[in-house]
């Protein structure tokens, strides 16, 4: 039996992305992942998360934005 992969990440990088300051999550559980990130962008007002699945950017956005960006519409 395979184990779980831990592809859900919850980071907080540097204003300017390019540097990750801080893996605030890491879960094999989509569901998981999701309840972190919203926690990460009330705890965090101002600062740049990136909520990611493996590689592929799920959310972006400065916690505290009202419209947060997805990837697809970069």
């Amino acid at each position: 039996m395979p184990t779980p992969v831990d592809n859900y990440r919850v980071e907080i990088w540097s204003a300017d992305e390019g540097e990750r300051l801080e893996v605030l999550a890491q879960s094999s559980d989509n569901f998981l992942s999701q309840a972190a990130w919203n926690e990460a962008c009330e705890r965090f007002p101002g600062v740049l998360l990136v909520h990611y699945n493996n590689r592929f950017v799920m959310q972006r956005r400065r916690a505290g934005e009202l419209n947060p960006s997805k990837s697809s519409q970069q």
